[in-house]
């Protein structure tokens, strides 16, 4: 399985989580991890909403006060890697809908998903010790496969 993480962080007022939770649907060979990152708002009831709502398989990762990106990336893949076998990640902060357009694209690239494309820095979490270290941006990964059938600069997103 594909554990993908998603880092928000006072997000309530600048996404649409009945489009996160539609999106989140389509795709039930990813495991999504929604990390709250110290929101001050409502997005961590909003976060729950979604994963009531979604049919997949979500986890979802409170951490109570802000911390750096990195932090809260390194704290999902724990948590993930302590529930659920993965077998790859990739993870993407975001900041609004646009940020969540990566991810629908993900989901509708092709019907191979992450996991039968050989993208070379995709992690086995049996090594440990490079847990973190491997773990790919979704932007990144998409404008690899994508870029030769469609043109993306998904940068530009």
């Amino acid at each position: 399985m594909v554990g993908i993480i998603l880092i928000f962080h006072n997000n309530e007022n600048n996404l649409n989580f009945d489009l996160i939770t539609q999106t989140l649907n389509a795709a039930s060979e990813l495991h999504f991890c929604l990390v709250n990152n110290g929101s001050l708002d409502n997005t961590l009831a909003l976060l729950n909403d979604v994963k009531q709502q979604s049919k997949n398989h979500i986890s979802i990762l409170d951490i109570k006060k802000y911390k750096s990106e990195n932090f809260a990336l390194k704290s999902a893949v724990r948590y993930l890697n302590s529930v659920e076998k993965i077998v790859h990640y990739g993870y993407l902060a975001i900041e609004n809908d646009s940020c969540f357009k990566a991810v629908n694209t993900l989901i509708h690239a092709n019907n191979t998903l992450p996991i039968k494309l050989k993208l070379p820095g995709l992690l086995n979490p049996k090594e440990s010790r490079l847990l973190i270290k491997n773990v790919f941006l979704l932007r990144d990964y998409l404008n690899l496969i994508l870029n030769n059938e469609l043109q993306i600069n998904l940068h530009s997103l």
